[in-house]
Protein backbone atom coordinates (compact mmCIF):
# COMPACT_ATOMS: atom_id res chain seq x y z
CA UNK A 1 0.00 0.00 0.00
CA UNK A 2 1.20 3.92 -0.54
CA UNK A 3 2.01 5.66 2.35
CA UNK A 4 1.72 9.50 2.91
CA UNK A 5 2.64 11.63 5.47
CA UNK A 6 0.34 12.02 8.39
CA UNK A 7 -2.11 15.58 8.25
CA UNK A 8 -3.01 16.01 10.92
CA UNK A 9 -0.86 18.97 11.64
CA UNK A 10 -0.47 21.54 9.61
CA UNK A 11 2.84 21.95 8.76
CA UNK A 12 3.45 24.86 10.15
CA UNK A 13 3.59 23.36 13.08
CA UNK A 14 6.76 20.54 11.84
CA UNK A 15 9.60 22.72 11.82
CA UNK A 16 11.21 20.91 15.04
CA UNK A 17 10.68 17.73 14.40
CA UNK A 18 10.14 15.88 11.09
CA UNK A 19 6.35 15.18 9.45
CA UNK A 20 5.34 11.40 10.44
CA UNK A 21 3.91 9.01 7.52
CA UNK A 22 0.72 7.89 8.03
CA UNK A 23 -1.79 5.32 5.43
CA UNK A 24 -4.15 6.93 3.83
CA UNK A 25 -2.29 8.15 0.84
CA UNK A 26 -4.80 6.04 -2.26
CA UNK A 27 -2.67 6.82 -5.43
CA UNK A 28 0.61 7.93 -6.64
CA UNK A 29 -0.07 11.64 -6.85
CA UNK A 30 -1.68 12.00 -3.34
CA UNK A 31 1.83 10.62 -2.09
CA UNK A 32 3.55 12.84 -4.70
CA UNK A 33 2.30 16.07 -3.39
CA UNK A 34 2.68 15.22 0.09
CA UNK A 35 6.70 14.22 -0.70
CA UNK A 36 6.64 17.88 -1.89
CA UNK A 37 5.03 19.25 1.15
CA UNK A 38 7.37 17.53 3.48
CA UNK A 39 10.28 18.32 1.59
CA UNK A 40 9.69 21.69 1.92
CA UNK A 41 9.19 21.32 5.82
CA UNK A 42 11.99 19.69 5.94
CA UNK A 43 13.93 22.56 4.44
CA UNK A 44 12.18 24.90 6.45
CA UNK A 45 12.83 23.25 9.50
CA UNK A 46 16.35 23.11 9.15
CA UNK A 47 16.00 26.90 8.07
CA UNK A 48 14.06 27.68 11.17
CA UNK A 49 16.86 25.69 13.28
CA UNK A 50 19.79 28.16 12.01
CA UNK A 51 17.92 31.54 12.61
CA UNK A 52 17.12 30.73 15.81
CA UNK A 53 20.65 30.03 16.74
CA UNK A 54 21.70 33.08 15.19
CA UNK A 55 18.93 35.03 17.05
CA UNK A 56 20.82 33.79 20.49
CA UNK A 57 24.02 34.15 18.95
CA UNK A 58 23.41 38.16 17.69
CA UNK A 59 21.61 38.67 20.17
CA UNK A 60 23.95 38.56 23.50
CA UNK A 61 26.18 40.90 21.21
CA UNK A 62 23.91 43.37 20.38
CA UNK A 63 22.83 43.45 24.07
CA UNK A 64 27.01 43.79 25.34
CA UNK A 65 27.41 46.79 22.07
CA UNK A 66 24.69 48.48 23.43
CA UNK A 67 25.24 48.23 27.10
CA UNK A 68 28.61 49.84 26.40
CA UNK A 69 27.14 52.78 24.04
CA UNK A 70 25.22 53.58 26.92
CA UNK A 71 27.31 54.21 29.68
CA UNK A 72 30.57 55.19 27.59
CA UNK A 73 30.40 59.15 26.99
CA UNK A 74 32.48 59.06 23.69
CA UNK A 75 30.56 56.11 22.23
CA UNK A 76 28.23 58.94 20.15
CA UNK A 77 31.27 61.51 19.37
CA UNK A 78 33.54 60.41 16.59
CA UNK A 79 36.42 62.77 17.86
CA UNK A 80 36.67 61.53 21.23
CA UNK A 81 37.65 57.69 19.26
CA UNK A 82 41.14 59.18 19.15
CA UNK A 83 41.24 61.75 21.52
CA UNK A 84 43.72 60.68 24.56
CA UNK A 85 45.37 58.01 21.96
CA UNK A 86 46.30 55.36 23.16
CA UNK A 87 43.37 54.49 25.63
CA UNK A 88 42.85 51.71 28.39
CA UNK A 89 40.95 48.95 26.90
CA UNK A 90 38.57 48.73 29.80
CA UNK A 91 36.74 44.78 30.77
CA UNK A 92 33.94 45.08 28.96
CA UNK A 93 35.53 46.57 26.13
CA UNK A 94 37.59 43.39 26.03
CA UNK A 95 34.57 40.98 26.51
CA UNK A 96 32.78 42.41 23.39
CA UNK A 97 35.60 42.47 21.15
CA UNK A 98 36.23 38.56 22.42
CA UNK A 99 32.40 38.02 21.44
CA UNK A 100 32.23 39.76 18.27
CA UNK A 101 35.41 37.71 17.16
CA UNK A 102 34.00 34.00 18.41
CA UNK A 103 30.74 35.26 16.69
CA UNK A 104 32.64 36.03 13.31
CA UNK A 105 35.36 33.61 13.37
CA UNK A 106 32.38 30.69 13.70
CA UNK A 107 30.58 32.20 10.97
CA UNK A 108 33.28 32.12 9.00
CA UNK A 109 33.34 28.60 9.50
CA UNK A 110 30.04 27.88 9.47
CA UNK A 111 29.46 29.44 5.99
CA UNK A 112 31.19 27.09 4.67
CA UNK A 113 28.32 24.15 6.16
CA UNK A 114 25.01 25.75 5.86
CA UNK A 115 22.78 25.56 3.70
CA UNK A 116 24.33 27.76 0.35
CA UNK A 117 22.90 30.98 -0.56
CA UNK A 118 23.52 33.29 -3.69
CA UNK A 119 25.30 36.02 -1.93
CA UNK A 120 27.86 33.73 -0.65
CA UNK A 121 30.97 35.41 -1.68
CA UNK A 122 30.08 38.17 -0.27
CA UNK A 123 29.44 36.74 2.66
CA UNK A 124 32.86 35.02 3.34
CA UNK A 125 34.42 38.53 1.86
CA UNK A 126 32.45 40.69 4.52
CA UNK A 127 33.63 37.76 7.29
CA UNK A 128 37.27 38.26 6.30
CA UNK A 129 36.55 41.75 6.25
CA UNK A 130 35.05 42.29 9.41
CA UNK A 131 38.04 39.92 11.40
CA UNK A 132 40.87 41.49 10.38
CA UNK A 133 39.19 44.99 11.54
CA UNK A 134 38.51 43.85 14.67
CA UNK A 135 41.60 41.70 14.60
CA UNK A 136 43.92 44.84 14.23
CA UNK A 137 41.63 47.43 15.83
CA UNK A 138 42.41 45.62 19.17
CA UNK A 139 46.25 45.50 18.61
CA UNK A 140 46.81 49.21 17.09
CA UNK A 141 44.71 50.34 20.03
CA UNK A 142 41.49 51.28 18.10
CA UNK A 143 39.30 50.24 20.34
CA UNK A 144 36.61 52.68 21.03
CA UNK A 145 36.33 52.63 16.84
CA UNK A 146 36.18 48.86 16.57
CA UNK A 147 33.20 48.64 18.95
CA UNK A 148 31.06 51.01 17.13
CA UNK A 149 32.03 49.06 13.50
CA UNK A 150 30.83 46.21 15.51
CA UNK A 151 27.91 47.53 17.26
CA UNK A 152 26.60 49.15 14.03
CA UNK A 153 27.04 45.81 12.33
CA UNK A 154 25.42 44.17 14.83
CA UNK A 155 21.69 45.31 15.73
CA UNK A 156 20.21 44.76 12.94
CA UNK A 157 21.06 41.15 12.54
CA UNK A 158 19.15 39.57 15.37
CA UNK A 159 16.06 41.31 13.73
CA UNK A 160 16.60 40.02 10.50
CA UNK A 161 17.34 36.24 11.99
CA UNK A 162 13.61 36.69 14.26
CA UNK A 163 11.69 37.59 10.91
CA UNK A 164 12.87 34.68 8.83
CA UNK A 165 12.22 32.49 12.19
CA UNK A 166 8.63 33.68 11.99
CA UNK A 167 8.91 33.03 8.28
CA UNK A 168 9.70 29.57 8.15
CA UNK A 169 6.75 28.55 11.34
CA UNK A 170 4.33 30.48 9.09
CA UNK A 171 3.35 33.39 11.24
CA UNK A 172 3.41 35.99 8.27
CA UNK A 173 2.19 38.88 10.19
CA UNK A 174 4.80 38.84 12.79
CA UNK A 175 7.61 38.17 10.18
CA UNK A 176 6.26 41.29 8.03
CA UNK A 177 6.56 43.47 11.08
CA UNK A 178 9.96 42.43 11.78
CA UNK A 179 11.10 42.61 8.57
CA UNK A 180 10.24 46.25 8.30
CA UNK A 181 12.06 46.55 11.60
CA UNK A 182 15.15 44.79 10.17
CA UNK A 183 14.75 46.80 6.79
CA UNK A 184 14.25 49.65 8.40
CA UNK A 185 17.75 49.51 11.12
CA UNK A 186 20.25 48.16 8.59
CA UNK A 187 19.56 50.86 6.07
CA UNK A 188 19.92 53.49 8.58
CA UNK A 189 22.73 51.87 10.66
CA UNK A 190 25.16 50.67 7.73
CA UNK A 191 23.91 52.60 5.03
CA UNK A 192 23.93 56.21 6.68
CA UNK A 193 25.82 56.05 9.86
CA UNK A 194 28.65 53.94 9.47
CA UNK A 195 29.71 55.10 6.34
CA UNK A 196 28.60 58.98 7.41
CA UNK A 197 29.22 59.08 10.72
CA UNK A 198 32.08 56.29 11.85
CA UNK A 199 34.27 55.85 7.92
CA UNK A 200 34.44 59.72 7.02
CA UNK A 201 35.50 61.00 10.37
CA UNK A 202 38.13 58.36 11.26
CA UNK A 203 39.85 59.49 8.01
CA UNK A 204 40.37 62.74 9.77
CA UNK A 205 40.46 62.39 13.68
CA UNK A 206 43.04 59.03 14.00
CA UNK A 207 45.89 61.86 12.83
CA UNK A 208 47.83 63.19 15.91
CA UNK A 209 48.23 67.20 15.69
CA UNK A 210 51.25 67.06 13.39
CA UNK A 211 49.70 64.80 10.35
CA UNK A 212 50.53 61.76 11.34
CA UNK A 213 48.86 58.90 10.50
CA UNK A 214 48.36 56.97 14.06
CA UNK A 215 49.99 54.76 15.66
CA UNK A 216 53.43 56.99 15.08
CA UNK A 217 55.69 54.69 12.99
CA UNK A 218 52.83 52.44 12.35
CA UNK A 219 50.27 54.22 10.78
CA UNK A 220 50.70 52.07 7.60
CA UNK A 221 48.48 49.78 9.64
CA UNK A 222 46.20 51.83 9.74
CA UNK A 223 45.52 51.69 5.52
CA UNK A 224 44.48 48.33 6.08
CA UNK A 225 41.80 49.05 8.58
CA UNK A 226 40.35 51.81 6.11
CA UNK A 227 40.64 49.40 2.81
CA UNK A 228 38.64 46.57 5.05
CA UNK A 229 36.26 49.35 6.22
CA UNK A 230 35.20 50.60 2.14
CA UNK A 231 34.74 46.86 1.76
CA UNK A 232 32.63 46.14 4.31
CA UNK A 233 30.96 48.78 3.07
CA UNK A 234 30.14 48.02 -0.31
CA UNK A 235 28.54 45.07 0.76
CA UNK A 236 26.70 47.04 2.94
CA UNK A 237 25.12 48.89 -0.09
CA UNK A 238 24.86 45.72 -1.80
CA UNK A 239 22.75 44.20 0.47
CA UNK A 240 20.07 47.36 1.26
CA UNK A 241 19.98 46.59 -2.40
CA UNK A 242 18.53 43.40 -1.75
CA UNK A 243 16.51 44.36 0.85
CA UNK A 244 15.26 47.60 -1.09
CA UNK A 245 14.94 45.16 -4.07
CA UNK A 246 12.29 42.64 -1.88
CA UNK A 247 10.13 45.32 -0.11
CA UNK A 248 9.13 46.88 -3.68
CA UNK A 249 8.39 43.10 -4.66
CA UNK A 250 6.60 43.16 -1.67
CA UNK A 251 4.96 46.48 -2.39
CA UNK A 252 3.63 45.53 -5.67
CA UNK A 253 2.18 42.10 -4.70
CA UNK A 254 1.12 43.16 -1.87
CA UNK A 255 1.85 40.84 0.50
CA UNK A 256 5.06 39.69 2.75
CA UNK A 257 8.27 38.12 2.15
CA UNK A 258 7.85 34.73 1.37
CA UNK A 259 11.48 33.57 1.78
CA UNK A 260 15.11 35.20 2.13
CA UNK A 261 15.80 36.94 -1.47
CA UNK A 262 19.48 35.08 -1.25
CA UNK A 263 18.15 31.90 -1.28
CA UNK A 264 19.91 29.79 -4.36
CA UNK A 265 16.43 27.48 -4.37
Amino acid sequence: MLTCFNKTQPLSFRIITEPRLDTTCKDAGELEKHEAEVRKANKDRIKFQTSTWRVFLYGISTVFGLYICMNESWSCNTKLYFEGYPHKTTFWLKLYYNIGFGNYAYQLVAVFYEPRQSDFVQMVSHHVATVIVMLMSYVLGFTRAGVMILFLHDCSDPLMEIAKSLLYAKRQVWADAFFGLFAMTFLVTRDIVFPIYIIAPLMTYSKYEDGVQMPRGFGHYFYGIAGCLYVLQALNIFWGYLIVKMIARVVRSGSGPKGDVRDEE
